[in-house]
């Protein structure tokens, strides 16, 4: 009876969420996870315990409404990478690049905890959606043998502004950060002056995260983009050519938070 019992938990779909450490990034992603979770899913949501005390008024709720979502407060060690003591989100930090890389960095010893943890689950990892600056979280994914999609909290336009200036690099030679720059290969013309473009993190002192971005963008299933096809099939689609993976519209996620 109890491995009957075993097999049918089994079966249901596992979600493990890891959102990058920051507001703007963890607050879309538990609203997937109620999403997922609303839809009879399991969620596994990785954050830190000082981010966990931060969404306690969430994880209270979510545990209130009896979804099944499991709020993963792995150990952070800041002070282990040079950051003042209880820094394990990005609006704590004051010193630039320096700061953001360490505790990027930092981010990358959560992958064997994680492991032990899933391995020790009842029900497996289906898959893996996490923001596209924990790269290690790809590692997790093939450990598993399960796919990992990317996440995107802000919109297609956004997304696809930003790799196009990525991969064109449109900004390298810019001296006048007011000064509107095309960027080619977009739908329609579209300037965007560098002072209004979004965060590029492949900039000096990032090497290390932003090369195991790369390896692991190409390895991912696709993207889950949190806006909606009606106002944005546009920049989907473009996007989805640009990146040659799939391209998922799932938002807005905020309308999936009833509370």
């Amino acid at each position: 009876m109890k491995g009957s019992t075993h097999g049918s938990q089994s079966k249901q779909p596992h979600f493990v969420l890891v959102p990058l450490l920051e507001q703007g990034h963890i607050i879309p992603m538990t609203d997937l996870a109620h999403l997922l979770a609303s839809h009879g899913a399991l969620v596994t949501f990785v954050t830190t315990p000082l981010n966990a005390l931060r969404i306690e008024a969430v994880i209270q709720h979510a545990k209130e409404s009896q979804l099944p979502i499991q709020f993963l407060p792995l150990a952070f060690n800041s002070a282990k990478a040079g950051l003042p003591e209880g820094s394990e989100n990005l609006d704590m930090l004051s010193h630039g690049v320096q700061e953001f890389a360490a505790l990027l960095e930092l981010c990358f010893s959560n992958k064997d905890p994680l492991i032990s943890y899933l391995r020790e689950h009842e029900t497996p990892p289906s898959c893996v959606i996490s923001d596209e600056v924990q790269p290690w979280t790809g590692e997790v994914a093939r450990e598993f043998g399960v796919p990992r999609f990317s996440f995107a909290g802000f919109s297609a336009f956004a997304s696809l502004c930003r790799d196009i200036s990525i991969l064109h690099k449109i900004y390298d030679n810019v001296t006048d950060e007011h000064q509107p720059v095309p960027l080619p290969g977009f739908p329609h013309p579209v300037e965007i002056p560098k002072n209004k473009s979004l965060l590029n993190f492949y900039v000096p002192g990032l090497e290390k995260v932003t090369e195991k971005m790369k390896e692991e963008n190409s390895k991912i299933y696709g993207v889950i983009v949190n806006t909606f096809q009606e106002i944005e099939s546009l920049y989907v689609d473009s996007y989805e050519k640009l990146t040659g993976k799939k391209v998922w519209a799932v938002g807005p996620m905020c309308l999936y938070n009833k509370g």
